[in-house]
């Protein structure tokens, strides 16, 4: 199923907004008249801006009101007007679409049939969203189970559940920590080098491999 949705360059303009308060529009007067780009706007705004300042800004952005600002929603619009309205009111110029300040761009968004998403091993069916997540790929998978423990591969670990095991046609059965996260002890760091070649998760080895999917035994499935 796809949606056009109207999303705004939010963070770009927060952070034009909040580094930009009243105080230097009171002060522009006394300096002399130039065309002033945003990013030296923005940098002379860090020198001026103060805790009220701020304070005041965030709290109408981050109020109850604005509805969590969800993409989309009418909180989300409501804040992007008065970041428009601001920006506007210190003398930025707009460089979005049709000379606004705003950026309109595509988003898919893919929905599931509960009715036809079943998962079954062995005769026991599991339920959607109680026992397995599945990605939103339309797909039928059959083939027998490999266990493949954490199903991490990193080298600098010495890390490689899958010596002697062939992943190809069969389904990934993961065990050991809530996926797709990384295995205990383990952590961002030492995730040196490339992916796919030094260190491999277990959706990225399942695909290089052949794997028709992968079944985290410890928390929702996850089929690719």
């Amino acid at each position: 199923m796809m949606k056009t949705l109207k999303l705004y360059s939010l963070l770009i303009l927060l952070a034009l907004s909040l580094a930009v308060p009243t105080g230097l529009a009171q002060r522009r007067s006394t300096r002399p008249a130039a065309t002033k780009t945003a990013t030296v706007l923005g940098s002379r705004g860090v020198d001026t801006i103060s805790a009220v300042q701020l304070r005041s800004y965030l709290t109408f952005i981050a109020s109850d009101e604005m509805e969590g600002r969800d993409t989309p929603s009418r909180g989300l619009d409501t804040t992007a007007k008065f970041i428009e309205m601001n920006l506007g009111r210190w003398g930025f110029k707009p460089a979005g679409d049709d000379g606004t300040f705003f950026q309109k761009i595509a988003l898919r968004r893919d929905a599931l049939d509960a009715s036809k998403t079943l998962a079954e091993i062995n005769g026991q069916k599991f339920a959607l969203g109680d026992d397995f997540l599945p990605n939103a790929v339309s797909a039928t998978l059959t083939g027998p189970p490999v266990y493949v423990g954490n199903g991490w591969v990193i080298k600098s670990k010495n890390l490689d559940p899958y010596q002697g095991v062939d992943v190809k046609d069969k389904i990934m059965v993961v065990l050991g920590q809530p996926f797709p996260g990384l295995p205990r002890g383990i952590t961002r760091a030492d995730l040196a080098g490339r992916q796919g070649v030094d260190w491999t998760n277990p959706t990225t080895y399942a695909q290089q491999h052949g794997a028709k999917g992968v079944y985290a035994a410890c928390s929702p499935v996850a089929w690719w």
